[in-house]
């Protein structure tokens, strides 16, 4: 079972929305990357790149609205899961699954249907970025290969995921990022940047969004996955 709370975010978004807000996804130190997905790029000159700024916030956790009628003490214990990142994967799933199955009916059920919406919607996308995957060189297509093996690993924590995959795109090309992000990126999804969903400048992230045209830092940026210090940026390999 992939990961439900992030299900509607897949490669090669879903690292750098993870809950914690890790650093930018190619940064030096986790926690000290640029603005990510959703993130800010930092002070910065006006003619500078963004310097560091805040991890990337993590997508709303869409569980979230059936906390409402739940007691502090349920709403603590929910987040006590969700926010311990020595989970794996299929742990945080299943403690997931065994918290809701102890609410009540009305609850379970909405839990129910949330998932089988989120398993529907994942599947679509991964139908896409599979198609897309298809028109990419050699190469890039095996870096690709390598990202989904990881992310489809439910023994790893989110963790650990996070950092297996950086390491693969600090290992790769501006070039290979470049084409990534061009053929892989929002185009794939349809999703145009600069979209209200936080995905580019404008957006509930601010600037340094996912492929801004110009954003400082963040996912994306001019001519490459994220230059000066975006998604391996082709002066600054560092940062998601």
């Amino acid at each position: 079972m992939q990961s439900l709370i992030f299900i509607f975010i897949t490669l090669p978004l879903i690292i750098v929305a993870q809950p914690g807000g890790y650093g930018g996804f190619f940064a030096q130190n986790p926690g000290q990357g640029p603005g990510g997905f959703r993130g800010q790029g930092g002070p910065g000159g006006p003619e500078g790149p963004g310097g560091y700024g805040p991890p990337p916030r993590p997508p709303p956790d869409p569980f979230t609205p059936l906390l409402f009628n739940l007691t502090s003490d349920q709403v603590e214990a929910y987040f006590n899961i969700t926010r311990n990142e020595n989970l794996t994967k299929a742990e945080l799933n299943s403690q997931i699954a065994n918290f809701f199955s102890q609410q009540s009916t009305d609850i379970y059920l909405a839990y129910q249907n949330i998932t089988q919406t989120l398993n529907a919607t994942k599947t679509k996308i991964d139908q896409k970025l599979q198609y897309c995957a298809a028109n990419l060189s050699t190469e890039a297509q095996a870096v690709n290969n390598n990202i989904t093996i990881i992310h489809n690993n439910e023994s790893l924590t989110r963790r650990q995921e996070f950092e297996a995959i950086r390491q693969i795109m600090n290992g790769t090309t501006d070039a290979i990022r470049e084409e990534l992000f061009k053929v892989m990126g929002p185009a794939c999804l349809g999703l145009p940047q600069g979209s209200p969903d936080g995905i580019g400048p404008g957006g509930p992230g601010g600037p340094g969004g996912f492929g801004g045209p110009s954003g400082p830092g963040g996912f994306g940026g001019p001519g490459s996955f994220g230059q000066n210090g975006g998604f391996g940026g082709q002066n600054v390999p560092n940062g998601f």
